[in-house]
């Protein structure tokens, strides 16, 4: 179990998605020592420090460990790595790293002159170039969803949907109060969803515009779990979406 959910949640999204996938994996039974020497030797690769990395690990830590049993074999797999890849090749992954965020303009106008600092053919960099901001995108889409955790006490399920109730109130205006009362059951109703077998849809309509219609929506996002608006989206974003 995470030291820190939160927090690693947060730290993960401004890694790279190999680094993400093998961070998450690390939780799973059996698999924390191997991805966690995954995500040491990644990081190494990206020139991060020996204190970067221990920021990152700490919050790794699984069940049966202190953060201080992790430090100690982060350290370990930190000492190894250091010793087994040259500088140099440290040196080009941030050099790639930095390359992947140059416009196409400026990439084109020093793409010669870095391969040949680098050692490499122009199209191997060109390659590696692609392959990076690749990674980029596959770590923007991680958060495509906002994580939430669970909160920490017990909570009353009644007074929570009357609060909801209230909250709709106050920014929408409906012909009928059950109506609230069906958007809030809908909105919790999501928590739920692998205990129903048939799951109802929320429709709103309208016949006349400004009637805050989109209000509601965005109020439906902020109540509903793994929301996200996705007005006129194509059926392969709609894939890609869902599978996030």
């Amino acid at each position: 179990m995470s030291n820190n959910p939160q927090k690693m949640l947060q730290l993960l999204r401004s890694k790279s998605a190999r680094t993400a996938q093998w961070a998450a994996e690390s939780q799973n039974d059996g698999k924390w020592n191997e991805n966690l020497l995954k995500v040491t030797l990644n990081e190494v690769r990206q020139g991060k420090s020996d204190a970067e990395i221990h920021d990152l690990t700490d919050n790794l830590t699984t069940e049966g460990f202190s953060v201080k049993d992790t430090r100690k074999q982060v350290q370990k797999m930190l000492n190894s790595a250091r010793n087994l890849i040259p500088a140099t090749v440290i040196e080009a992954e941030q050099e790639i790293e930095n390359l992947s965020r140059l416009g196409d303009v400026s990439y084109q106008l020093q793409r010669r002159d870095m391969a040949k600092r680098l050692g490499m053919t122009v199209s191997a960099k060109d390659k590696l170039r692609k392959q990076k901001q690749q990674e980029q995108v596959e770590t923007v889409t991680l958060d495509i969803v906002e994580p939430v955790s669970p909160w920490p006490d017990p909570v009353n399920a009644i007074k929570m949907a009357d609060y909801i109730e209230l909250t709709i109130k106050k920014h929408i205006a409906l012909q009928h109060p059950e109506y609230t009362t069906a958007i809030t059951l809908w909105s919790l109703s999501t928590w739920l969803i692998d205990a129903w077998a048939i799951m109802p849809h929320l429709f709103y309509r309208s016949l006349t515009k400004g009637i805050r219609k989109t209000t509601a929506l965005h109020l439906v996002e902020a109540l509903a779990a793994r929301s996200y608006v996705a007005a006129n989206i194509t059926p392969a974003a709609l894939f890609r979406v869902i599978e996030q």
